[in-house]
């Protein structure tokens, strides 16, 4: 079963009160939920996701209309602040991002599977759940499944990123 899809639409200012400091931030933000809907487009449905551009200091991300994330620092530093324990596991994740060969990370004593499935992807299991990473051009999509065949979630995110990639040069979306 997926997790709860972020429903639309958002008040961005009401959402990020402390982290839009300007409207291009407004502008990329809403530019996020067009990847959204393009993979929605790609028949491929993905619980939670992400998507931001590596190359700016400053990014939201809101995965539902009560979680919100921010990171600092562009390619590398990520500090998020989380609602819910799913949040925090995703956080771990992120921060292998950098080092994406990493072969595991801890939050609160408890070991995750990071292993490499692919040059730009990297899959994270605990239980029955899977965390995909992938990351396309200068995007980064993040999918978190729970009770699925990790087989057929990683081949779905991949077909999905794969059908973005021949419509659009997805860099134009930024």
């Amino acid at each position: 079963m997926l997790l709860v899809a972020p429903k639309a639409p958002f008040s961005m200012s009401q959402l990020l009160p402390n982290v839009i400091n300007n409207e291009s931030d407004l502008v990329l933000l809403s530019k996020l939920f067009d990847i959204e809907t393009r993979l929605a487009e790609c028949s491929v449905h993905i619980g939670h996701l992400l998507a931001a551009c590596q190359e700016i200091d400053r990014a939201a991300i809101v995965l539902t209309d009560v979680n919100i994330w921010t990171w600092s620092a562009p390619r590398a530093k990520f500090s998020f602040r989380a609602t819910s324990k799913e949040m925090s596991q995703l956080v771990t994740l992120m921060e292998a991002l950098p080092e994406i060969t990493k072969t595991d990370c801890r939050l609160e004593g408890t070991k995750y599977n990071v292993q490499m499935a692919g040059e730009d992807c990297i899959i994270g299991k605990k239980n029955r759940s899977a965390v995909i990473v992938i990351k396309v051009d200068r995007i980064v999509l993040i999918a978190c499944y729970k009770d699925g065949n990790d087989e057929s979630v990683i081949e779905a995110v991949k077909k999905g990123a794969a059908s973005i990639k021949q419509k659009e040069n997805i860099q134009r979306i930024f």
